[in-house]
């Protein structure tokens, strides 16, 4: 509450000024109601405000008591720094007829500070009510919708940017938005979801989770990052040789090597087939070729490792612990090939011996060895005795191996002894065949049919024994003279 005088004056300037204003109004009606001139009198006074003759003693004379009254009443209240518009100055008495009395004998005081803020709030208030009343026209024009520069909005289109990816996230500028990143994902500046790198590595010690996050990498040797976890995979792949990391991942058996990796026969021998380009199916030349060994076609072939020899009993059950052999005619040993065996107990044997089944395409490269007979030793058929054992020479039973001569890339016994499965489904032509030579043709499988290729010891018919004759067999069957070669890759 505030401590004023009897009056309030000292302390409010806008009152105090008030309080000046009722009192000179009292005295001008009082001078006014006792000093009028009598009637019907002409007024003694000038026309014109601050020009008061000396004998003036009607209607003059109540003005100056006035504004002499207000000057005494000024000079009692103490002057306020923030009344400073409102307090009378020092000046004649002229000066005061100018600046506070209009031409009518009324009171002229100038305008407060609070005055002016009462009309400058009332002009914003009418700025505010129009800029209201373009807003809601312009929003009834739009359906609603208007962006923050006062402009029609259409959402749909702002989270389409003309030329650039549809926004994400992020405002619509239509006081919508374009969508919310899901958990783990942050929004960018271009309204892009990107990965919250910190929320995926939470758990994962390495590797990268989500594209753009790099969680760590594995420092020790023989490291792999699996899973998110730094773990030694230097001999995940190998039972045999080194670990890269002065230690090795195993020692073979008595009877087996190391072979990259992988213990194998001692016995077996890896043979490196160079890659290149040949003709595929019917030999040029060769009037006797069945059906499915058309259209001829080219094939590109790269570089991977055949086995020397068909897979020998010795090898078979050195690795499988087993041998299936049907021993036809008394016919068996450890250099003898393993047969009696089916498409997928070759194709196992392939694998563990860190192979896999030829494909066709491959299997007619490496026999052909570069030429383009009949046989590898030419179009006469009787050249195949120092290369085959067929049904001409062998006496009604299996060979052991290495007896007769090889082929240009060290092949031997891949015609005749033994026919050998391959990857491939059976098709019953070559239309639409693949022209590489790996991977193996699987598409468009109709059965459980594999090929068979090379001939065998059981067969007379040289027919048989050609690089391009090939003969359906289901992967079950059993037969002695149904045998396997492996081959490998090159990493």
């Amino acid at each position: 509450m505030n401590n004023a005088t009897p009056g309030g004056l000292e302390s409010q300037p806008i009152l105090r000024h008030g309080a000046i204003f009722l009192l000179a109004l009292q005295v001008v009606v009082c001078a006014c109601s006792t000093s009028s001139p009598p009637e019907n009198q002409p007024d003694a006074g000038p026309d014109r405000a601050g020009e008061l003759p000396a004998d003036s003693t009607h209607g003059n004379d109540w003005r100056l008591e006035t504004v002499e009254l207000i000057d005494a009443i000024d000079d009692e209240a103490p002057a306020m720094p923030d009344a400073q518009p409102s307090e009378l100055p020092d000046s004649d008495l002229s000066d005061l007829d100018i600046d506070y009395v209009d031409d009518f004998g009324n009171l002229d005081i100038p305008p407060t500070e609070l005055d002016l803020m009462d009309s400058e709030f009332e002009a914003d208030v009418e700025i505010e009510l129009a800029e209201t009343k373009d807003l809601d026209e312009l929003s009834q024009a739009c359906e609603g919708i208007v962006d923050d520069a006062g402009e029609c909005c259409d959402p749909a289109a702002a989270c389409k940017p003309e030329g650039q990816a549809p926004l994400q996230c992020g405002s619509d500028g239509c006081g919508g938005s374009c969508g919310e990143c899901e958990e783990g994902w942050l929004c960018d500046e271009a309204g892009q979801c990107n990965p919250d790198c910190d929320w995926w590595c939470q758990t994962p010690q390495c590797g990268s989770p989500v594209e753009g996050c790099l969680c760590g990498t594995c420092e020790e040797c023989g490291e792999t990052c699996v899973d998110g976890v730094c773990q030694f995979t230097a001999c995940a792949e190998k039972e045999c040789g080194s670990d890269g990391c002065g230690s090795f991942c195993g020692i073979c058996e008595e009877g087996l090597k190391c072979d990259g990796g992988t213990c194998i026969p001692k016995s077996m021998t890896w043979v490196a087939i160079p890659p290149g380009d040949y003709m595929m199916g019917c030999s040029p030349g060769d009037v006797i070729c069945d059906t499915d060994e058309h259209p001829v076609h080219p094939v590109a072939v790269s570089a991977f490792y055949m086995l020397e020899t068909p897979v020998t009993e010795s090898q078979y059950e050195m690795v499988m612990n087993d041998d299936p052999s049907c021993n036809f005619n008394g016919a068996y040993g450890e250099n003898y090939p393993v047969e009696c065996v089916t498409w997928d107990q070759s194709k196992e044997f392939c694998l563990a011996v860190g192979g896999r089944l030829c494909t066709e395409a491959e299997w007619e490269y490496a026999a052909r060895a570069g030429t383009t007979t009949k046989y590898y030793c030419g179009d006469d058929e009787a050249c195949l005795d120092d290369i085959a054992w067929t049904g001409l020479n062998s006496g009604e039973k299996k060979h052991a191996v290495k007896l007769k001569l090889p082929n240009e890339f060290g092949l031997y016994d891949i015609l005749g002894n033994v026919f050998e499965w391959v990857e491939d489904c059976w098709h019953g032509t070559y239309a639409g065949a693949p022209e590489i030579g790996y991977p193996a043709w699987m598409n468009n499988c109709s059965s459980d049919y594999r090929a068979l290729r090379g001939g065998s010891w059981l067969h007379p018919d040289p027919h048989l024994s050609r690089a391009s004759s090939r003969y359906p067999y289901p992967t079950d069957y059993i037969f002695n003279f149904l045998g396997v070669r492996c081959c490998r890759s090159v990493d």
